[in-house]
């Protein structure tokens, strides 16, 4: 069997599973759409570039308007902003009316949603 016609073949699998019944149970799609939403974030959460990110730090930075030292220091939790040990209190603390704003800007960006739905600022 050539390799045209195993991509065929693999091809009609794929449409006989779109076209089958519980491909088109309307209860598993939001799972399947979710699924795929986090393969292609773990995907592209390999490939960011680090001149984006500092980009995003500093656009950040500057829709908080916060000092250089509490800046820093945000810095310095942001390293365990996924983990269980992230110090909520600490970080409420430092950044006052200004901790749901970056709260949320990193949740989004860490989960890639400002890109996925084309969010400006």
């Amino acid at each position: 069997m050539s390799s045209e016609e195993k991509n065929l073949d693999v091809e009609a699998k794929s449409w006989l599973n779109i076209t089958t019944e519980s491909a088109n149970d309307t209860t598993l799609w939001f799972e399947r759409d979710l699924d795929d939403f986090l393969k292609e974030l773990h995907r592209e959460s390999e490939e960011q570039d680090q001149n984006q990110i500092e980009e995003e730090e500093e656009r950040l930075k500057q829709m908080i308007n916060v000092g250089t030292r509490q800046w820093t220091t945000i810095l310095k939790m942001m390293d365990t902003f996924d983990k269980w040990i992230f110090d909520t209190h600490t970080y409420c603390d430092t950044l006052q009316e200004n901790s749901l704003t970056h709260f949320g800007f990193k949740l989004f960006q860490l989960y890639g949603i400002l890109e996925k739905f084309s969010i400006a600022d």
